[in-house]
């Protein structure tokens, strides 16, 4: 998955969404591992969203401070 990530930055248009199904083939083999499937994750995903956000509108937890 990292290497795949790392094609994706170093990438653009065409390019990148090839990078891309790259990384979506790589999530099908992992969601497989877990008996699962990507529309379960794309579930999972839609649930996060509804209850903390997406990344629209780029603003990314860079720390977690704890007391």
């Amino acid at each position: 998955m990292y290497e795949e990530y790392q094609e994706v930055l170093c990438s653009k248009g065409k390019d990148r969404i090839e990078e891309l199904a790259d990384m979506l083939e790589v999530m099908k083999y992992l969601a497989k591992l877990e008996n699962s499937t990507l529309n379960e994750i794309y579930t999972v995903a839609e649930e996060k969203k509804s209850k903390k956000g997406a990344f629209e509108k780029k603003i990314f937890l860079e720390k977690v401070l704890k007391k």
